[in-house]
């Protein structure tokens, strides 16, 4: 079973763990056992499904996608290569429903990433109050000049503004307003003479958050081409 790391709020699998937990429902199939077989596929696939509308951070949601993703590919295997009982293929659609609205909402992992971002501030002023009054003064007194907190803030903002839009982009907008999610944010940090410090730590920062908005389109678009694998093995066509 998993175990609860002390980093994370969900269960979290060694990676070889997985390796056996899929091998092991692999072997099963492979033996004959194709009711439990299935039976082992839809639980884990179940447990991650219950868990993704709690997840809370990107590393959550990222590592409970990629573990349905597996188990689809399994399944994809398994409809190549099998002759489905009627039960079998009533228990097949029950796994590949398509994921829900509460699956694939991402807002509490913005909000999430959005309140971490803004640490890149964070302690920018070593340790000031150990300096003496003066050095303080002068310190700051530079770093303003080539610093502007709010500046840096208003950047990650429209980031996350952008990124709330995309995460309900209809699909076939999707690619489109990813590219313009990346471009607006590279515009913003471009360097000229206004916050120069700020923009040069938001391109060391350089977030990727919007490319695991587009894992979850990605993971949505693999049920639906396992849903229409599983249309053509019950009418007897052969994928090419």
């Amino acid at each position: 079973p998993p175990f609860f790391s002390g980093f994370t709020d969900h269960p979290w699998y060694p990676k070889e763990v997985r390796r056996l937990i899929l091998t092991d429902i692999a072997l099963t199939w492979a033996e004959g056992q194709h009711a439990k077989a299935l039976e082992m596929l839809a639980t884990d696939t179940d447990f991650w499904r219950l868990l993704m509308p709690q997840a809370n951070t990107l590393v959550d949601k990222a590592v409970m996608m990629n573990y349905i993703l597996e188990n689809l590919q399994l399944l994809s295997q398994i409809l190549g290569d099998s002759q489905l009982s009627t039960d079998q293929v009533s228990m097949i659609k029950i796994l590949i429903a398509p994921l829900s609205e509460s699956e694939r909402d991402v807002s509490a992992m913005l909000q999430y990433e959005y309140a971490a971002s803004l640490g890149i501030t964070h302690g920018l002023y070593g340790n000031m109050h150990e300096r003496s009054k003066a050095t303080r003064y002068l310190l700051q007194r530079v770093f303003n000049i080539l610093y502007a907190d709010n500046a840096v803030i208003n950047i990650i903002f429209g980031y996350f503004r952008d990124l709330s839009a995309l995460a309900s982009a209809p699909p076939i907008e999707f690619d489109e307003r990813l590219r313009n999610v990346g471009q607006r944010f590279e515009n913003a940090v471009t360097y000229n003479y206004y916050n120069p410090v700020g923009k040069y730590l938001l391109r060391i920062w350089w977030p990727t958050v919007q490319f695991y908005l587009a894992r979850v389109h990605d993971l949505d678009g693999q049920f639906r081409l396992v849903n229409l694998q599983m249309d053509a093995v019950q009418q007897g066509i052969t994928p090419k």
